[in-house]
């Protein structure tokens, strides 16, 4: 087995550690029990790999345990020493309040707030009438710089890039820096830090021309991240980056291929947007559920409609945002063309957000949430077996 397998095992033991000891109180007699059992198994069978792999699983998934029941949680003055920074202040603070000017000179109300939100991460300004109607209608984290914002802009910029005939290669360093310049314009939030890291690996692993390489990366930055502060694991920005590019890594290549097949243009890469949001949303919607304790029966036909728009809107508004800064009646033309998707985003919301919807008791949650893991899951590992045996071999 390879060095690079068993590090991923590694990484999955410490994570399940992690949820282990958030969800339940494990006693020192047994954490200490798993330890000794991991040495014992790892240098009695010596020889045979996948015991001595699973004896080393049992150590780290222990270790994970033990440093999450007595880890404080870690709230690192990385953010108020970078909004103190003069760099923030001379530089990325001033581009944020010119781009928020600059929505603000083209649009007014609802279409105001939801360019602020989507484009330079603001949600202050939304007011709770908006918030309601998104909420019912289940696309409130469309709104929300996210997992699947980032790797969505991501893609935009390789794509771009690759329209501009530059190398793929050339094309995912210019996402990369794209993606951190635009975090850093919408002043290093969590949610949006998070998503950067977990999409960079993402793409990096793109770079390696790996398909394992995903499955690495995300893994690897998900344990990194926890092994610094594992009360990350209740975090909802935490928990829908991950699964968002959790999703695109597992279900989107088994969507792009059924979209490939239809017969239609793909103008636009409209097959490859659409796969990819619907990718990220399917494995999204347990937490949204959890964390809002409702689902309307409307949820799944308004993020059919709005999701596939989302790049389309974030491509135009960010050629808004510069030619809005640079002239005037040019911003004035592409911005017609982003209230006319603007509208369009507002006006499904709120069609949807008269439908009824089914509130969820709380003691019920956890098991609809289970159960939906394991049907994708199941599905996916009946639909590509031979697919996800290099996790292993």
């Amino acid at each position: 087995m390879k060095k690079w397998k068993i590090v991923f095992w590694g990484c999955l033991s410490f994570l399940t550690g992690v949820v282990t000891a958030t969800l339940l109180e494990v006693s020192k007699f047994i954490i200490l029990e798993l330890f000794c059992l991991g040495i014992f198994y790892s240098i009695l069978f010596f020889r045979i790999k996948p015991i001595v792999l699973f004896g080393i699983c049992m150590i780290v998934f222990s270790f994970s345990i033990l440093i999450t029941e007595t880890k404080e949680n870690s709230h690192s003055n990385l953010l108020s020493n970078f909004y103190q920074s003069s760099f923030y202040k001379t530089i990325f603070f001033p581009l944020r309040v010119h781009f928020q000017g600059v929505v603000d000179k083209y649009f007014v109300s609802y279409h105001s707030e939801i360019l602020k939100a989507v484009l330079i991460g603001e949600k202050r300004y939304m007011s709770d009438e908006l918030k309601r109607k998104l909420n019912i209608a289940g696309v409130r984290h469309l709104v929300a710089i996210s997992g699947m914002h980032i790797i969505i802009l991501s893609q935009i910029f390789v794509l771009c890039g690759i329209y501009l005939r530059l190398y793929r290669s050339q094309a995912i360093i210019l996402a990369l820096l794209a993606i951190w310049i635009f975090i850093l314009i919408i002043g290093l939030p969590p949610s949006a830090l998070r998503a950067g890291i977990m999409g960079s690996l993402l793409l990096i692993s793109q770079l390696l021309g790996r398909e394992s390489a995903a499955w690495y990366s995300l893994t690897i930055a998900a344990t990194l991240m926890l092994f610094v502060d594992p009360s990350l694991i209740t975090n909802i920005g935490f928990q829908l980056s991950f699964l968002a590019t959790l999703g695109i890594v597992v279900l989107c290549p088994f969507l792009k291929e059924k979209f490939d097949k239809l017969k239609i243009p793909n103008l636009f890469s409209w097959k490859d947007v659409l796969s990819m949001s619907l990718a990220a949303q399917i494995f999204s919607l347990p937490i949204l559920i959890y964390n809002f304790g409702y689902f309307s029966s409307a949820t799944p036909f308004a993020n059919l409609l709005l999701t596939p728009i989302l790049p389309y809107l974030m491509t135009i508004g960010f050629l808004v945002l510069i030619a809005g800064s640079v002239w005037f009646h040019l911003g004035l033309f592409l911005s017609f063309l982003l209230w006319i998707l603007t509208n369009y985003f507002l006006i499904v919301a709120d069609f949807f957000s008269h439908f009824p919807y089914l509130k969820f008791s709380s003691k019920i949650l956890p098991t609809l949430i289970f159960a939906f893991l394991v049907v994708i899951l199941l599905f996916f590992r009946i639909k590509n077996f031979k697919k996800i045996a290099f996790l292993y071999y």
